[in-house]
């Protein structure tokens, strides 16, 4: 099973499609065989044995011929990078045999990277990197890129909806799904309604949030930005007229993250 930061990577293509989407609709097959979206745990034990898992670590090995510079647009991108993060995830679970969480690997988020043309990418770099347009962890205050470096000209577009999509492989993170460029809009929004759905509740004049609100309330415009989103997504059309009628008497109480691998 190759390393993801060794170079030793061959070109190999499976259905015939360009590469970014190969990806979509391999993780479409990961995700249907081995996820359970109700409880939001993954089988990872039958999944390191699989055809799917085999040709992910194929399409890992394939991406050094990929530039990603060739997608046209920013849905291409946008979902490209949502499903490669996700499947690096997946990925690094598997090869570092994870069994408690995700976090007694040192540098998890750092260490690893996969190899494309032109740049090699870690998870750190992808998610605040390109998808939150160059933006420090929460816990940091360097950008991942500077100027001259060949990851600053591949950063997004800022969309706080990507904070609902990227997948850590731990019980309360995201629900993972495949991203796929021309339905990537409705199907990020189906994910935050059903991620805000399951997790935000008001108790009198309390109001429960999940900590990516938190950690990256910037990318949300702050607390009330943060309100305005959720009473912009959330399903319950009553919930979301109590949230705009008094947000500014709301006080947030932020929800433990269970960071225990979600092993199905």
């Amino acid at each position: 099973m190759p390393n993801p930061d060794k170079k030793e990577w061959t070109s190999y293509f499976f259905r015939g499609l360009p590469l970014n989407e190969e990806l979509s609709a391999m993780m479409a097959e990961i995700i249907s065989e081995f996820y359970d979206s109700q409880c939001r745990q993954f089988n990872y034990s039958a999944c390191k044995n699989s055809k799917a898992y085999n040709q992910l670590q194929l399409l890992a090995q394939s991406l050094n011929t990929f530039d990603p510079m060739t997608m046209q647009t920013e849905q291409e991108r946008k979902a490209f990078w949502l499903n490669l993060y996700n499947a690096l995830i997946i990925h690094l679970v598997i090869i570092e045999k994870v069994d408690k969480s995700i976090l007694q690997v040192k540098e998890f988020f750092t260490s690893f990277r996969y190899q494309l043309k032109g740049i090699d990418v870690t998870l750190d770099e992808i998610e605040h990197g390109i998808l939150r347009a160059n933006s420090p962890n929460y816990m940091q205050v360097r950008r991942p890129f500077r100027k001259d470096s060949p990851g600053y000209t591949l950063m997004l577009e800022l969309d706080p909806r990507i904070h609902m999509a990227l997948f850590c492989a731990s019980m309360s993170c995201a629900d993972l799904k495949a991203y796929f460029p021309d339905t990537i809009d409705q199907e990020l929004d189906t994910t935050v309604i059903k991620s805000l759905e399951k997790l935000v509740r008001i108790e009198g004049r309390k109001i429960f949030l999940p900590k990516c609100f938190m950690w990256y309330s910037n990318d949300f415009g702050g607390k009330e930005g943060s309100l305005d989103f959720v009473s912009r997504y959330h399903p319950d059309s009553t919930l979301s007229q109590f949230i705009k009628n008094n947000k500014n008497h709301l006080k947030i109480i932020w929800l433990t993250f269970d960071w225990s691998l979600n092993k199905g």
